[in-house]
């Protein structure tokens, strides 16, 4: 067990009004290895929330360096009751994300999420149960969210292309970074989870997708990420054109979506436009 764990475990224990504790997260997903950066997601689960007390419990685990306190947050959907969250950073690498529930909420954490489990209940000998990764499984897309995803990338390219001609870099890099790249990852998501069957965990901002490329197209991808110059940017661009060319063409081999007809057009006046400006 995580040190880090067994001392919170035995702040629960030490407090009578905490009456079990979950954890969540990486630390229960096994194909996840564990590092020093690796976060403590843990839930204290309590007939009388009000008890709790943050400046009682922190100094048990080091000097907060910063923190962010929720309150009021239904985290596993309205059913829930109010909960409080706290999420903390120590000093070195450790964080700790805890949070404060009712206990009549532990049958409904427990459902939310299959990286959820209880690891220890007041009185009560518990074994935790088999965790997985299968509720943050993307699946499989229909044809209408593929086709939504696809008319974003090239209808808010041409957004890009528009501040590079205006020499607004700003504009251009962050709906670059914000809508373009994000529908790139988001397809390529997808290519993965479609090849196993929608068993793919992508994990927070596409975490887990480099492992899943190839090392070309990881090369292709991390390429544009650089954005320095309205040069720079522009070939960014023309590499997210390019790699979503070469996915779409790997899809269409795998047979489980149609692309849409106005792909090629849209994509050749994007080219046009970009020959148009200076390198």
């Amino acid at each position: 067990m995580h040190p880090t764990l067994t001392k919170l475990i035995q702040y629960a224990k030490d407090h009578d009004f905490i009456e079990a504790v979950g954890t969540e997260g990486s630390i229960n997903n096994a194909k996840i290895h564990s590092d020093p950066w690796q976060d403590i997601d843990v839930t204290y689960f309590s007939t009388d929330l009000q008890r709790f007390r943050f400046q009682d419990w922190w100094p048990k685990f080091g000097t907060p360096t910063i923190w962010q306190h929720f309150a009021n947050n239904h985290l596993f959907g309205k059913a829930t009751k109010p909960w409080n969250t706290y999420l903390v950073r120590f000093d070195h690498h450790q964080r700790i994300d805890l949070k404060i529930a009712p206990l009549s909420d532990l049958p409904t954490y427990l459902r939310a999420d299959s990286l959820n489990t209880i690891v220890w209940r007041r009185g009560q000998q518990v074994t935790p149960r088999q965790t997985s990764a299968k509720t943050h499984f993307i699946g499989i897309p229909t044809q209408s969210d593929f086709e939504n995803s696809l008319n974003e990338f090239y209808w808010t390219a041409g957004n890009v292309v528009k501040g590079l001609a205006r020499h607004n870099l700003i504009y251009a890099n962050e709906t670059n970074n914000q809508t373009v790249r994000p529908q790139l990852l988001k397809i390529l998501a997808w290519r993965v989870s479609i090849k196993r069957k929608g068993q793919f965990d992508a994990g927070a901002n596409y975490k887990f997708l480099a492992n899943c490329l190839s090392n070309q197209q990881q090369i292709d991808l991390f390429k544009t990420y650089r954005q320095d110059t309205l040069a720079q940017t522009k070939a960014s661009l023309l590499d997210e054109i390019q790699l979503m060319r070469v996915t779409l063409s790997s899809l269409s081999t795998l047979k489980a979506l149609q692309i849409p007809a106005y792909v090629s057009q849209a994509e050749s006046q994007l080219l046009s436009w970009l020959q148009e400006l200076p390198d």
